[in-house]
């Protein structure tokens, strides 16, 4: 069991579309596949906190958060499969 799930990405410099998904610095997969991972470790770890590092690097800008992550088409999963936990935002 873990205390939380720190979830991070890197995007290819050939295809910034091509992710490659890390739960706590450990692969887990990549694009759809990666992030369906991700939900499962998240629905496998009700207690753990989920943790989503976020590189400044990233361009964050103005909008909202959820905006600039590689999943934003599928953040309300992300969200449903949280329940009534809190997602923690890293940005470093």
């Amino acid at each position: 069991m873990h205390e939380s799930l720190k979830i991070s990405w890197q995007t290819s410099n050939e295809d910034a579309s091509h992710v490659t998904y890390f739960i706590n610095s450990g692969k887990v997969g990549e694009d759809d596949e990666g992030f369906e991972k991700i939900l499962q470790a998240i629905n496998n770890e009700p207690s753990a906190e989920v943790i989503i590092k976020i590189n400044q690097m990233h361009g964050l800008g103005g909008g909202k958060l959820e905006d600039h992550l590689p999943f934003k088409k599928r953040y309300d999963e992300l969200i449903d499969v949280l329940g009534e936990r809190k997602l923690i935002y890293e940005i470093f």
